[in-house]
């Protein structure tokens, strides 16, 4: 997972997520409602559809966990919107996502790492294994910082098999592609 740099927050979500998350808390407080989560509507427009844009741009269409290239995508609530009702539209709650990191559903840990985070850094929390092509906890790193990657690796199933295959395919095949084109961007970092 590497750093995203989180662009500024639009405006009408500025405007609108505190009335939207307490809507919703709302919901989930009336037992006579379905309650999953039903992104609002703004000017005709889904806020999802709106935002997804503007969060894949930050990530260069990368997930901002397992650092996939985003083919479709969707917006993960880093902390559940069924625990966390209020912060369903904080901007800062909102990440772009696979369709399979996005599926860790409500389980959140307060050791997850959040990749917007001013001191996040890659090799500090991980290694990438380019003999089993899997993401490890920093050895180096010190003890609550290895928990929080090997949390964040467990949560976000950040080496399933498909993604393993992928990231060594990545490391033979794309050694001197365009940066841009790459799919996992922490495969090729280098400590300097």
């Amino acid at each position: 997972m590497m750093k995203m740099e989180r662009p500024q927050q639009p405006n009408w979500l500025k405007e609108n997520y505190k009335k939207w998350g307490r809507k919703f808390k709302k919901k989930l407080n009336n037992p006579n409602l379905k309650n999953d989560f039903i992104w609002a509507i703004h000017h005709r427009t889904k806020v999802n559809v709106k935002l997804l844009p503007i969060l894949r741009n930050a990530t260069f269409k990368h997930c901002a966990f397992c650092d996939d290239k985003i083919k479709k995508g969707t917006i993960e609530h880093f902390r559940p919107s069924s625990d966390y009702p209020r912060l369903s539209y904080a901007w800062y709650n909102l990440f772009p996502a696979c369709s399979d990191c996005q599926e860790k559903n409500s389980e959140f840990k307060g050791e997850l790492l959040k990749p917007d985070k001013e001191d996040y850094e890659f090799l500090r929390y991980y290694l990438y294994n380019a003999t089993s092509g899997e993401i490890e906890a920093n050895p180096k790193a010190n003890e609550q910082d290895q928990t929080r990657a090997k949390t964040t690796i467990e949560i976000y199933k950040l080496n399933r098999p498909e993604l393993i295959e992928d990231r060594m395919d990545c490391f033979e095949n794309y050694k001197d592609v365009a940066a841009d084109k790459r799919p996992f961007r922490f495969v090729f970092i280098r400590k300097v």
